[in-house]
């Protein structure tokens, strides 16, 4: 029987970083890396907001260094899906 595993890290700044972490777990682990994060984010509209409880990051954009929030079920045009940049926080595998 497997146990679950999870590593919470401080939240970097840069996706490129956070790719690389989930790459490295899923290598070292043999599964597949979910990436949530909670904490500060800088939303689109500059205002920043707190995320008091794990989200499930979506999507990694490493060009404007920004994370989408979502299961990765919604549609483009969802209006539940949310572009941020990562502030303080911390990020889970």
């Amino acid at each position: 029987m497997r146990t679950s595993e999870t590593v919470v890290r401080h939240l970097p700044e840069h996706t490129q970083t956070i790719r690389e972490a989930a790459a490295r777990f899923t290598e070292q682990d043999e599964v597949i890396a979910t990436i949530e994060i909670h904490g500060h984010a800088h939303l689109q509209d500059a205002t920043t907001r707190l995320f008091p409880h794990w989200v499930t990051v979506s999507q990694l954009d490493d060009s404007l260094n920004l994370l989408e929030l979502g299961d990765g079920t919604e549609m483009p045009e969802d209006a539940r899906l949310l572009w941020v940049r990562p502030l303080q926080g911390e990020l889970r595998l």
